[in-house]
């Protein structure tokens, strides 16, 4: 039985900050990872993108990380308003086993 739901936030705009600031403090959920693809802020830590988030030290990555044994791997996806993009942007994470959830108008 999972003990907590591991979340990735993919997509670090105005919608994908704007859900990490959500999660600061929610009970059984672990914001895990943060994800974009951006090159200007692949390597930058999530404190200097965000202020005031509990996992200040995340560093955005470019791919999603390995979901652990035991916990339940859900993917925020905030990158795109287009169903084709979507597409393209969500078949890492549904090959690596996350549930997705996704801001996406035309999914």
């Amino acid at each position: 039985m999972a003990t907590s739901i591991d979340v990735v936030q993919v997509g670090l705009g105005p919608i994908g900050l704007g859900c990490v600031q959500s999660l600061n403090g929610r009970e059984g959920v672990r914001l895990k990872a943060v994800v974009d693809s951006a090159p200007s802020i692949i390597g930058r830590r999530l404190g200097d993108l965000s202020e005031g988030t509990a996992n200040d030290d995340l560093v955005v990555r470019s791919s999603p990380p390995p979901i652990e044994d035991g916990h339940v791997g859900v993917a925020l996806i905030t990158t795109t308003s287009s169903l084709k993009l979507f597409c393209q942007h969500s078949l890492p994470y549904l090959e690596a086993g996350y549930h997705i959830v996704s801001s996406c108008e035309e999914l």
